[in-house]
């Protein structure tokens, strides 16, 4: 896992400086770094590398890497798991190898094969090939965006990174807000690919490649998820394909030549890991849980159970009161972009890093596959009931604006949205899934008009709509493609990445290899859904899970954030949503957010913990980096 920097353009153009996009991106690679700046030709071409070594530990992986056929380099962060498959398949086209890394093979795989290499790729990646002969930058990333990109576009050319604070730092863009990306920030508590917090920055998106030639630049898609349910599948057959699928991608996970261990929860993901990963490790596994003294919040004992039955070497982090503000400070102070999440990512990550690992697995992606939601069951009628509403559009506006008004229960403000959705699918779990609905946002924002677009936190929306419409997926497989393609992608897998490369720990996603995935989603919910528990086929295929595990209520990986933000978190908070504050940001309207602090301490149930939360984080990150509207 590291850091990758770059950009093309054109000769008379200031150049950004390589050494300070190092600087900015050390954290995700401490172990060695490397540029590059090739100003042979019209185009000028500079990258930049920090490398976290978690294969092959010696100096030949150190990047960026030349090609040995070709006039070509490329930076890489992320892992291919198949690399060493792939390696024997080049060896026979008579590829020769000096090392045992995967960035060798990317190289080779793309001497041979061109753009088309990446859909052999199975991994995690976020990639940058420069092509010195004819001064080509090719740039691609995994399937689900568990790597991130970002692109900068610019009259000067293109410059891209694995960070937005990275490209500000070297001054690739002015340090403004996009107000688009603010907006999908507030609607859904993350902000929405492919927009970013700062303008003239954008993600390229998942399972795409981004070809660069004479600063004329060609986008493909190269995988997306499909949206089509095997009906005539057997649940006898997707339990043992279930099985056979996730025992490979968890051996394959376990390819490192660095410590690793697991993170465990009291949930049924986790000890499914952790109970395939025994079988497929020599050694006892690492595992780590973060301890809460809160009530509610305490999943030591059950986890501790978990790992006792599977004779792992258990860690608990614990986290006393007064370590409180300190950890959530460091943690703010880790975005990337804001999000209301990841602070857990932060902390566990800290912790586990300081005990010696280099390599951690993760659940994060079962949920969305398997059904684990809630929201799962809530769709399919709500989906139906919003749709029997039909109303003119001055009644839709008026809903809209009424949502914005501050003291409304949070049944009522998201009935009155639901009713705005007309049965729109794309938009009914964008209220399910909502921080704060249209009504809100316009309000918060009355100072800043963004796209209609971007204030609806919703992704693949028209694609999933179509497949429903066919008949290709049941409610609640829609349900699931629109969470892997928007709170999956936009919070889970960005917090996991920035939060735990704020500490040098790679993290591995087993649930996410695109196989497990494109299968699981073929599943029809009749057929995931029959069993005990909470994701019956997950533990069916892997039956050594616990049964107190699998029926044991579903508990989410949250911090007590409303107790600490009533308690040692208020100051912080109350400093960060000030009047001065807000005004040096120019963003947020103040009355709006008074209002909506004033009624979370008053302990109204219309505002959320999240919600105050979420404008805390806004604040501090753009006091912090500096930017302004």
């Amino acid at each position: 896992m590291c850091g990758i920097f770059g950009f093309v353009y054109r000769e008379r153009a200031p150049r950004p400086n390589l050494g300070a996009a190092v600087a900015a991106l050390l954290h995700r690679g401490p172990d060695d770094h490397g540029t590059i700046l090739d100003e042979s030709g019209e185009w000028v071409c500079g990258l930049a590398h920090t490398r976290l070594s978690v294969v092959d530990l010696s100096k030949a992986g150190h990047q960026p890497m030349a090609s040995k056929r070709t006039p070509r380099h490329v930076i890489f962060n992320g892992e291919i798991y198949n690399f060493r498959e792939l390696r024997d398949e080049l060896r026979t086209l008579g590829h020769v190898f000096t090392s045992d890394t995967d960035t060798e093979v990317i190289l080779a795989a793309y001497d041979a094969w061109g753009p088309a290499s990446v859909e052999r790729m199975l991994g995690m990646f976020a990639f940058a090939l420069w092509d010195a002969r004819d001064r080509s930058l090719f740039l691609a990333r995994d399937r689900l965006g568990v790597k991130p990109l970002y692109v900068a576009t610019s009259p000067h050319g293109i410059a891209f990174a694995s960070e937005v604070r990275a490209l500000m730092l070297t001054g690739c863009v002015d340090r403004r807000l996009s107000i688009d990306g603010v907006a999908t920030f507030l609607a859904s508590g993350a902000v929405r690919e492919p927009y970013s917090i700062i303008e003239n920055v954008r993600s390229l998106e998942p399972g795409t490649y981004l070809e660069v030639r004479a600063g004329e630049q060609s986008t493909k898609r190269y995988w997306d998820l499909s949206l089509k349910l095997d009906r005539t599948l057997r649940r006898e057959d997707a339990v043992a394909r279930v099985a056979e699928l996730m025992s490979d991608s968890v051996r394959l996970r376990l390819r490192t030549d660095v410590p690793t261990g697991v993170f465990l929860s009291s949930g049924i993901d986790s000890a499914a890991l952790v109970a395939t990963a025994s079988k497929h490790s020599a050694q006892p596994l690492r595992t780590f849980t973060v301890v809460l003294s809160e009530k509610g919040y305490d999943e030591g004992p059950a986890a501790a159970r978990i790992a006792k039955t599977f004779g792992c070497e258990h860690t608990e982090v614990r986290i006393a009161p007064d370590e409180v503000v300190a950890r959530v400070g460091r943690a703010v102070a880790a975005m990337d972009q804001p999000t209301a999440d990841g602070v857990n990512t932060y902390i566990v990550s800290e912790s586990a890093r300081a005990s010696g690992l280099v390599v951690a697995l993760s659940g994060v992606g079962a949920d969305e596959a398997f059904g684990g939601y809630l929201n799962f069951r809530r769709f399919p009628w709500t989906w139906w009931l919003s749709g029997l509403a039909t109303l003119p559009p001055g009644a839709r506006r008026g809903l809209t604006r009424m949502s914005g008004l501050a003291r409304l229960s949070p049944e009522v403000r998201r009935a009155a949205a639901l009713i705005v959705t007309a049965g729109d699918p794309g938009a009914v779990y964008g209220t399910l899934r909502s921080m704060f609905v249209p009504g809100q946002v316009e309000r918060l924002m009355a100072r800043h008009a963004a796209n209609s677009d971007a204030s609806s936190p919703v992704r693949r929306a028209v694609r999933v709509a179509d497949a429903l419409a066919r008949g290709d997926l049941d409610a609640e497989g829609a349900y699931g493609a629109l969470d892997m393609s928007n709170y999956l992608l936009n919070t889970i897998l960005h917090d996991t990445d920035v939060m735990s490369m704020a500490h040098s720990l790679e993290i591995r996603e087993p649930f996410l290899d695109h196989r497990l995935v494109e299968f699981v989603m073929s599943v029809p919910f009749s057929v995931k859904a029959r069993g005990q528990g909470n994701k019956p086929l997950l533990t069916s295929a892997i039956p050594d899970v616990p049964m107190g595990t699998r029926l044991r209520k579903k508990i989410g990986f949250t911090l007590p954030f409303d107790p600490w933000l009533r308690g040692p978190l208020r100051a912080f908070a109350d400093d960060r949503l000030s009047a001065s504050t807000l005004d040096r940001i120019g963003l947020l309207d103040r009355g709006a957010v008074q209002d909506i602090a004033s009624a979370f301490y008053a302990g109204s149930r219309s505002v959320s913990w999240s919600r105050i939360w979420s404008l805390v984080v806004l604040s501090d990150w753009c006091t912090r980096n500096n930017v302004t509207a």
